[in-house]
């Protein structure tokens, strides 16, 4: 924000609901309302769920493409196919960042080839 003031931060205040999963039911009502928050934290474990609702966006055009270089060649193998491996490996990464986090944080990021979370530690990640 101090680098651009047109940027606006809020908290995201959702709706609260009583039960097991009611940390966790404001989250998804506002996600399926279309007013769900842009950034917010979320166990690994929720990633595929929530693609599979279609919760989250693709972040791979910030990041890069499994099979393309960085520069914007196609990644080949031998034979003249694809080079996918289902994964945005340190020669296809567009931002440097991807590059320090450990395989593993990548990996969990990463649902059916497509990166759809930034993991800011073990635990969690961020979408």
């Amino acid at each position: 924000m101090r680098q651009d003031p047109t940027i606006l931060c809020t908290e995201f205040s959702p709706l609260k609901m009583q039960g097991g999963m009611g940390y966790q039911s404001g989250k998804i009502m506002a996600f399926a309302t279309g007013a769900g928050p842009d950034v917010f934290n979320m166990w690994t474990y929720e990633i595929a769920s929530y693609v599979e609702q279609g919760f989250l966006l693709p972040l791979n055009e910030f990041i890069g493409e499994d099979g393309i270089r960085a520069d914007g060649t196609r990644k080949l193998r031998a034979d003249g196919s694809l080079d996918r491996n289902g994964q945005i490996d340190d020669d296809e990464a567009r931002w440097e960042y991807w590059k320090h986090l450990d395989p593993m944080a990548r990996k969990i990021a990463t649902f059916n080839g497509v990166v759809y979370s930034i993991p800011p530690g073990a635990a969690t990640t961020r979408a």
